[in-house]
């Protein structure tokens, strides 16, 4: 199926500015950057590309915090930061029914000195969607050909981690900010549908929900195969994950 990536429309792309303006400190210079990086992950779409990731400077992106520790945290070069762009997938014939897949955060294996920018799930990248990703490639697919739009975004948008231990804790405020971020994703794009990968996102989603229709599945990833057991969908693997996944969004879409 021939897809469109990151299309957005002139509207749409000054909304994605003020969704990450309820984060980060966004002018004119820095918003361009974000730009620059779709405009690569555009071209990078279609097929294999190398590191995978865009960077920007640190001083570039400041997180709106009145935690100074944070900030200081945020501009040390010992500290590594993740952001995941959120992207909006569609096939050529276009829809106007959009469903929404909300991940955790941009989690980041990788070292840099700046702000290393990627896409949820890596989506942008081919090795990702054929590879380690590919059971959330294969929902999109599947939403596609019900004639929806897939927008994917990650509910907490920065990923901090000092070297050698686990993610940093963020504080409150930044949450908050968070919350304004998605509420202003739900607002612009109106989904119909939404999908949540893991019990972070479900719980951080759910507030939000109208009259949307909604499926919470468990993080598709090796970590959560002993509740993927529990579901009793036959040998733990991704074949068999993707086969329940497409069963309970038909049997959503049928309600």
């Amino acid at each position: 199926m021939e897809t469109n990536f990151c299309n957005f429309s002139k509207e749409q792309e000054d909304a994605l500015r003020g969704i990450l303006g309820s984060i980060f400190s966004v002018n004119d210079e820095s918003f361009q950057k974000i730009v620059d990086c779709y405009k690569v992950f555009k071209s990078d779409f279609k097929g294999p590309v190398k590191p995978g990731w865009q960077t920007i400077e640190r001083k570039s992106l400041l997180p709106i915090s009145e935690n100074q520790v944070l900030i200081n945290d945020f501009q040390s070069g010992e500290i590594q930061l993740g952001i995941d762009l959120p992207v909006l997938i569609d096939s050529e014939n276009g829809s106007n029914k959009t469903v929404f897949i909300v991940a955790e955060d941009p989690l980041r294996g990788d070292k840099d000195r700046n702000i290393m920018i990627s896409t949820p799930f890596g989506l942008h990248m081919e090795k990702e969607r054929i590879g380690k990703q590919k059971i959330c490639w294969k929902v999109v697919e599947h939403f596609l050909e019900k004639g929806y739009q897939v927008y994917v975004t990650d509910i907490n948008k920065l990923w901090m981690k000092k070297d050698g231990e686990y993610k940093m804790p963020l504080d409150r405020l930044l949450f908050e900010n968070f919350k304004s971020a998605f509420e202003n994703e739900m607002e612009i794009f109106n989904p119909e549908f939404i999908v949540t990968f893991g019990k972070k996102a479900e719980l951080a989603v759910t507030p939000f929900i109208k009259a949307q229709k909604i499926l919470h599945f468990l993080h598709p990833s090796g970590s959560a195969n002993k509740s993927w057991v529990k579901l009793n969908i036959g040998v733990c693997n991704d074949v068999n994950k993707i086969i329940y996944m497409k069963d309970q969004i038909d049997g959503a879409l049928l309600k």
